[in-house]
């Protein structure tokens, strides 16, 4: 509420000066045209200042968007890693059936289950930046394995991961994209304030336009 007030209070100083000054010009038609330059160059600051406030807003609740889908599909990976982990963990310590074929199974069992503690580890720590990338680098070496449900497991993981990964992208793109430059960040405050003046300008030609005095003689 505020700031409209801010803003119309500017309007309305804009155009009592402006009437003020207009008769100090009432003898020069030339000045009325050459007006139109100044209220519009000024009109336009203001627009490209509503422009980058828009866009800003967009990219804010982008972010808060891509930010809870991405801690939302983190904490998804991290609870399905640490399961898996659980899982496997308890499979690689069944010694019931002492036999070549179960040994590799166990140790397979027991290699993937280290791996899943590992990601499971760093995905708690909820990782960032280039953390977040090296994580995601460690699991484009998938474990190679004989068991098929091991390998099932591990496409399950790496298409998780790279789920995660794609959602941190987004997130760190819509963060780059809500930044603003030192003159953008100017223009977006005063934007309100330019368009007044401009307005104030213009509505003051209107009136030297009534009284004709942007006709010569």
């Amino acid at each position: 509420m505020g700031s409209f007030w801010i803003t119309y209070a500017v309007f309305l100083v804009t155009v009592i000066l402006c009437h003020l000054l207009m008769f100090s010009f009432r003898r020069n038609p030339s000045f009325w045209k050459q007006v139109d330059y100044f209220w519009l160059g000024v009109g336009v600051l203001g627009l490209v200042g509503l422009t980058g406030e828009s866009r800003k807003l967009i990219a804010n609740n982008m972010t808060e968007v891509s930010e809870s889908r991405f801690y939302s599909m983190l904490e998804h990976a991290q609870q399905w890693t640490s399961w898996a982990h659980d899982y496997y963990d308890r499979l690689a310590s069944d010694n019931s059936e002492p036999t070549e074929e179960n040994r590799n199974r166990i140790l397979e069992y027991k290699l993937f289950s280290e791996k899943l503690k590992e990601v499971s580890r760093k995905l708690h720590a909820e990782l960032l930046s280039n953390e977040w990338l090296e994580l995601f680098t460690i699991n484009q070496n998938p474990i190679q394995s004989q068991c098929s449900e091991i390998v099932n497991q591990e496409k399950r993981l790496q298409r998780i991961i790279a789920d995660v990964d794609n959602a941190y992208k987004d997130l760190a793109d819509n963060q780059k994209a809500r930044k603003t430059s030192g003159v953008e960040e100017i223009l977006i405050v005063l934007s309100p304030s330019l368009i007044a003046i401009a307005l104030g300008i213009r509505i003051t030609k209107v009136t030297a336009e009534l009284k004709g005095f942007d006709k010569a003689g």
